[in-house]
């Protein structure tokens, strides 16, 4: 059985530039080559990121709470790298550091099990792995790196 979600954007060639809409509002993107970060504009790779991200961080929190390992908040940084093959820019991965607040810090290695944990099962990260290698780099807990 299949779920439906669905999206609706629109690119104008004249200004070289989209807007995906929402139901609370749009969001304004970019070509990634643009210099466009005094328009405020994101690129579809920035927005990748954050579909990958927000996947990452929704999947963790269960994680978390299933696990009854505490926390009160959970902040991801995604990096995305994008190499070019005979002149054409594609991304050969993504990499998240995550910082959890609010932790049992003696119960650290039971986060990082979570966090690897929770890129297995998130479905965004699932859906690109095979074209782009993802990975859960730094952990930090409640301010000790693990």
């Amino acid at each position: 059985m299949e779920n439906l979600c669905g999206i609706d954007l629109e690119w104008s060639s004249v200004d070289g530039a989209g807007n995906i809409a929402t139901t609370f509002g749009g969001v304004t993107f970019s070509e990634f080559a643009r210099p466009v970060a005094n328009r405020g504009e994101l690129s579809p790779e920035s927005l990748l990121l954050a579909a990958v991200a927000s996947s990452y961080g929704i999947a963790l929190a269960g994680l978390l709470h299933d696990r009854s390992l505490p926390s009160t908040r959970v902040v991801i940084h995604a990096d995305g790298f994008i190499a070019n093959e005979q002149g054409k820019p594609y991304i050969t991965r993504v990499m998240l550091r995550t910082t959890i607040l609010g932790a049992h810090v003696p119960s650290q290695t039971a986060y990082k099990k979570a966090t690897i944990a929770a890129r297995d099962e998130c479905i965004v990260g699932r859906s690109v792995r095979g074209n782009v290698a993802f990975g859960v780099g730094e952990v930090t807990i409640a301010g000790s790196t693990i």
